[in-house]
């Protein structure tokens, strides 16, 4: 399937912004309940078309913002959520300011074109984010763990920054496209060390 119809609109994914929609809800409940999120603060990067927004909106967070690059999407979402507590920004995630935040846990199935960049930001950044569940391509979760192999600049910082756990694998069948790569979802429990 090329195109998905969603709220009267037609969505084209992008393999340009690594646009690739969860679809299956066993995999979102799975996602989900690896952390506590009810009165929590929450940050959602690449939403897409908020499946997995819906679902943790539904555990209550006591707040939630999601930043989605897509002009077309961050409109789709915005008439999606106009009644929730939900917070849309339209911005690219790898210029977002994070002193704007603190004490926040990141949920996401993160763009895969970005992912590793993203990652490696993040776990380099001293801010406040605390927790960091993801979904990313299996090759790059491999990368990450520092329980395995030579040591690199992945293990490293998610070594020196986190402890990481590999939670799952994912296949490609639960995406509108399929990827051609197997995923992983992960958790890094975020150590406060300054870089």
């Amino acid at each position: 399937m090329k195109y998905i119809k969603i709220e009267n609109k037609i969505i084209k994914p992008k393999k340009s912004l690594g646009q690739n929609f969860i679809i299956d809800k066993k995999i979102i409940d799975k996602i989900t309940k690896i952390t506590d999120i009810y009165n929590k603060k929450i940050l959602e990067i690449g939403p897409g078309l908020g499946t997995l927004t819906d679902k943790i909106l539904s555990y209550n967070p006591k707040e939630l913002i999601i930043i989605e690059k897509d002009k077309n999407l961050y409109e789709l979402l915005l008439k999606k959520y106009k009644n929730k507590k939900v917070k849309i920004i339209n911005e690219d995630i790898l210029n977002f300011n994070f002193k704007k935040i603190n004490n926040y846990k990141i949920i996401s199935n993160l763009p895969y074109n970005i992912s590793s960049k993203l990652l490696f930001k993040l776990l380099t950044l001293n801010n406040d984010i605390y927790e960091i569940v993801c979904m990313i391509q299996s090759e790059l979760a491999t990368k990450f763990d520092y329980s395995l192999g030579k040591m690199n600049k992945y293990k490293f910082i998610s070594k020196y920054r986190s402890n990481y756990n590999i939670k799952f694998n994912v296949s490609p069948n639960v995406f509108i496209p399929k990827p051609k790569v197997n995923s992983k979802v992960l958790l890094f429990k975020i150590i406060k060390k300054k870089i």
